[in-house]
């Protein structure tokens, strides 16, 4: 056979060979998944497949492993406000015993600026121990400005107890007089020592006014 013949019978099934290798790429079927679809698809199928595999139960994340709930929240910020208003009572009972006045300024401020109800009861009430009438003005004001008429109407009663006069007062303004009929009752003492002293008896004489 002569070379020419044979060169071109080679280059023709060449060219054979390569028409068949394209067609068979452009009819291959392709896929539009990624390779990690392509392995959960593959891996489903065998799951699918194997009935001992598709029996065994997938583990279940629990939700609270996740985030905290809203109701834990809540009473951990529940508790840690009640050991608050416990502990800012505790300090205005002990600030109502003092006799200075950085003590009732700290007691007014409480009453006037603290957003907890219980708190400034507690700071009404020291206010009331303090036995000083130095806090009925600045009281008077922070009443003006109380929305609640219930709370305003409590610190209206405060101001008019703490302006009564202490026994002492009432002692000195009432002497003791044989059948003297008393027409009020004084305002009974604080924690502190009395403004003025009761005026002693002389020796021997009885309260209602025999030798």
């Amino acid at each position: 056979m002569r070379p020419k013949v044979v060169s071109t019978i080679l280059l023709l099934a060449v060219c054979l060979l390569g028409m068949i290798a394209l067609i068979s790429k452009a009819f291959r079927p392709q896929t539009t998944t990624s390779s990690k679809d392509g392995g959960t698809v593959a891996r489903m199928a065998v799951v699918a497949s194997n009935p001992v595999v598709a029996s065994v139960p997938l583990p279940v994340v629990p939700v609270t492993s996740i985030a905290p709930t809203n109701a834990a929240v809540d009473t951990n910020a529940a508790a840690a406000h009640a050991k608050y208003v416990h502990r800012r009572v505790r300090e205005l009972e002990g600030l109502a015993w003092n006799n200075d006045v950085e003590s009732r300024d700290i007691i007014l401020s409480e009453l006037r600026t603290n957003s907890d109800k219980t708190i400034r009861e507690a700071a009404l009430e020291a206010a009331v121990q303090f036995d000083d009438r130095s806090v009925v003005p600045p009281m008077q004001e922070i009443a003006a400005q109380t929305q609640d008429p219930e709370e305003k109407a409590k610190i209206l009663e405060t101001i008019n107890y703490i302006n009564l006069p202490s026994l002492s007062e009432y002692m000195a303004a009432h002497p003791t007089t044989p059948g003297a009929a008393q027409n009020s009752t004084p305002r009974p003492h604080g924690h502190h020592q009395p403004r003025s002293q009761t005026p002693a008896q002389p020796p021997g004489q009885s309260t209602d006014g025999a030798q």
